[in-house]
């Protein structure tokens, strides 16, 4: 991918004319780029990178962007926060690559859960929401919710396999006025399971149904 085109040159005479990387090699800077987007968590930010030759997909953060907006990065939950100009915090996720939360060495295996993007409920609905989760594709687990004053609404231990980077969460909203979740709200932590705990939860729903069907 080609970042150049999505993005606006500012100057080419960058604060720095190359760059080194781990191995000792060299690469020329050509210039600053701003760069307008929109996080997964439906944020609009703004960036002045750096652009490396030879590096057509990657961008560099300088330092002073990251002081003058007093960015911390949570290699925890993966994730860089900030407040922008009006205040609002700004949550990035990021990667290591190779390694995700769930294989942090000499800790429990669990991740944030965070909304997707807005959801609004109705009074008295049951509502399926999309969270982000710092998971691969493929891995079931459980997704256990915090606690919260919204005590109308609902929401139970849920056991789901990631698809995209997301699982599926039921909420109801049991009183009778409306709400708003936000986007990048965390709503609980998410932990794989084994094939056992996995088997025993098929048993159950298997035997829930034959409950049901009578």
């Amino acid at each position: 991918m080609e970042l150049r085109k999505y993005g606006r040159c500012l100057t080419r005479d960058a604060p720095v004319d190359i760059v080194e990387g781990f191995g000792g090699g060299t690469s020329r800077v050509l210039g600053v780029w701003r760069f307008v987007g929109t996080t997964q968590y439906q944020q609009r930010i703004t960036i002045d990178a750096l652009l490396v030759e030879g590096q057509c997909d990657e961008l560099l953060i300088g330092k002073d962007w990251m002081v003058e907006r007093q960015v911390k990065m949570d290699f925890g939950s993966r994730e860089l926060k900030y407040q922008d100009v009006t205040g609002q915090k700004v949550i990035l996720p990021f990667t290591c690559h190779g390694v995700s939360t769930l294989q942090q060495a000499g800790q429990e295996r669990r991740a944030v859960v965070r909304l997707a993007k807005t959801v609004k409920l109705a009074t008295n609905t049951r509502t399926v929401v999309q969270m982000k989760v710092d998971a691969e594709d493929g891995t079931t687990g459980v997704f256990l919710p915090k606690r919260t004053s919204k005590r109308h609404l609902l929401i139970a231990p849920t056991v789901d396999t990631v698809k995209d980077g997301m699982v599926s969460v039921v909420v109801l909203n049991v009183e009778g006025r409306r709400e708003k979740l936000p986007a990048r709200e965390a709503l609980g932590t998410w932990i794989p399971t084994d094939e056992t705990w996995r088997s025993c939860h098929s048993m159950a729903s298997w035997r829930e149904t034959g409950w049901r069907s009578g």
